[in-house]
C-alpha cells in the first residue's frame, strides 16, 4: 500500500530547525496552532507542567514526535510516518496531540503508556488500535495499575 504524504510541514520543520533552535520551535508552534483546536493547545501549559521527566524539557511538538516513534514501535502500522506530526493527516495530529496530553497528566514514559495500552487493547481485527482506544478510561486504569506495580 503506498500512502502519499504531503511534505510541507516536514520541509517547513526541517528548514527551521537547520537555521536555530529558537526558529524550530516558532514553526512548531506555527503548525500546531494550524492544525490543533484552540483548547488543546491552550491546555498544553497544564499537561506539560506534569510530563515525565523523560520528555518534560520537550516542546509540545518534539513530545509528539516521541509519542508517535513509540506508538510505531508498539503497534502495526501500514507504513513508516503514521503518527509523525510532521506529515500525519490532521485528524491523527490531534489524536496524537490529545493521547500525548493524557500521558502528560499521568506523568508516565510514553513508551511505558503505549507498551502497555497495546499489550492491553491487543490487536482488533488483526489492525492496530484507534489512537482514541488507547484513550479509553479501562486502558487508563490498566496502564495505572502496571504502572502502580513497577513502583
Amino acid at each position: 500500500m503506498t500512502t502519499q504524504f504531503d511534505i510541507t510541514r516536514l520541509k517547513c520543520l526541517m528548514d527551521a530547525r537547520a537555521i536555530a533552535p529558537a526558529v524550530g520551535m516558532l514553526a512548531e508552534e506555527t503548525i500546531a496552532r494550524e492544525l490543533i483546536p484552540a483548547d488543546l493547545v491552550l491546555k498544553d501549559q497544564e499537561c506539560r507542567h506534569d510530563a515525565h521527566p523523560d520528555s518534560k524539557s520537550l516542546t509540545p511538538f518534539q513530545a509528539a514526535e516521541v509519542l508517535g516513534e513509540a506508538l510505531e514501535k508498539y503497534l502495526p502500522v501500514e507504513y513508516k510516518g503514521k503518527y509523525d506530526p510532521k506529515f500525519a493527516p490532521t485528524r491523527t495530529v490531534i489524536d496524537l496531540w490529545k493521547l500525548r496530553q493524557l500521558i502528560d497528566l499521568l506523568g508516565l514514559p510514553y513508551e511505558l503508556y503505549v507498551a502497555t495500552a497495546a499489550a492491553y487493547v491487543g490487536k482488533p481485527k488483526g489492525r492496530a488500535p484507534r489512537l482514541s482506544q488507547l484513550m479509553h478510561r479501562d486502558v487508563i486504569a490498566h496502564v495505572a495499575r502496571e504502572w502502580a506495580g513497577r513502583s
